[in-house]
């Protein structure tokens, strides 16, 4: 969900500031939550900003730098190792575990694309 407008916020305090109803008939008048409207001036009370808090990131990656790194050369080596081949290399250089939908991920996002085997096709 996007952040409100910092348009929307000022006109939230501005209405609370000129006295124009409690936190919770402003909620409904803006038709945002009560709990929007008390982070809200507790906020602007805290630190003066009525800015959107900045986003929180998501989970760390499974995999370090080394192992990026490893996985590139193991690709740049032997384009042809399987995902599962790719993971156990890993493990055992590295000791880290990780999934095949994880390998997949690195690989994509490292950008090298392996050649399938002509015997294969």
């Amino acid at each position: 969900m996007n952040a409100y407008s910092p348009d929307l916020r000022e006109r939230i305090a501005q209405a609370y500031d000129e006295g124009a109803g409690s936190q919770r008939v402003l909620a409904a008048r803006f038709r945002v939550s009560r709990t929007f409207v008390e982070r809200l001036l507790r906020r602007r009370r805290e630190t003066g900003s009525l800015a959107a808090l900045p986003r929180a990131g998501g989970q760390r990656g499974a995999l370090d730098a080394a192992a990026l790194r490893l996985i590139a050369q193991l690709v740049g080596k032997q384009n042809d190792l399987t995902l599962a081949g790719l993971c156990e290399h890993v493990v055992r250089e590295r000791g880290l575990r990780i999934s095949v939908p994880t390998m997949h991920r690195a690989v994509v996002r490292l950008g090298p694309r392996t050649k399938k085997d002509a015997a294969r096709q």
